[in-house]
């Protein structure tokens, strides 16, 4: 139910029912998952301001995202192994 909610875009319903499912089963893999899908719901969701961070760029200076507040953004994460 948790899924179809935030497939239709009500992020507070599908919040509800992942909730529900986790305290309905703490410690399992259904709770372990709604775990998952509750910190997508609540730090990764379209709209949500980003977590404020720095890194080095590939010209070696130091980017810090608050800089660009209010600007359009884009982050692309790679990483080789």
């Amino acid at each position: 139910i948790g899924r179809a909610r935030r497939r239709l875009g009500d992020l507070a319903a599908a919040k509800e029912s992942f909730e529900a499912s986790r305290s309905a089963a703490p410690g399992s893999a259904s709770s372990e998952e709604a775990d998952r899908v509750l910190y997508e719901i609540t730090r990764l969701s379209v709209g949500l301001p980003a977590q404020t961070f720095s890194a080095k760029g590939r010209n070696g200076k130091t980017v810090d995202l608050a800089t660009f507040r209010g600007r359009p953004v884009v982050l692309v994460f790679w990483a080789t192994t």
